[in-house]
């Protein structure tokens, strides 16, 4: 089971909202350089994205990877959010795990995106 990813732009008069279509690494690196052109060219205020991803638990035995619902917000005057949300499937249900929320985080497919710098007081 798969989440479709999507993204959308806010700019100061609409929201853009986009599904996303790739194959492989390489083309999502094209898909989200297109999504960041896209941005600048309409004045985007934020680009907010949601994806099915897989994150490694350091700290489990054999470094655990867990499938997660992972959701990002940043834009030029916004600090980076992120929001990571782990879950399993069992039978027929979907059970989820305790959220991560970070902020700053480096988002490597947003190349070329700029974000508001952290606050290092």
């Amino acid at each position: 089971m798969y989440l479709l990813p999507i993204a959308f732009i806010l700019t100061d008069s609409e929201t853009l909202d986009f599904n996303l279509n790739f194959d492989n690494a390489e083309h999502k690196g094209l898909v989200y350089s297109k999504l960041v052109e896209v941005a600048k060219e309409r004045g985007g205020r934020a680009i907010i994205t949601i994806n099915d991803a897989t994150e490694t638990n350091p700290t489990s035995p054999g470094y655990l990877k867990l499938d997660c619902i992972y959701v990002t917000v940043s834009g030029p005057r916004l600090t980076t959010w992120t929001l990571s949300l782990p879950y399993t499937k069992v039978g027929n249900e979907i059970q989820f795990g305790e959220p991560t929320e970070t902020s700053n985080d480096f988002l490597n497919l947003l190349r070329g995106w700029p974000t508001k710098a952290p606050n290092l007081e």
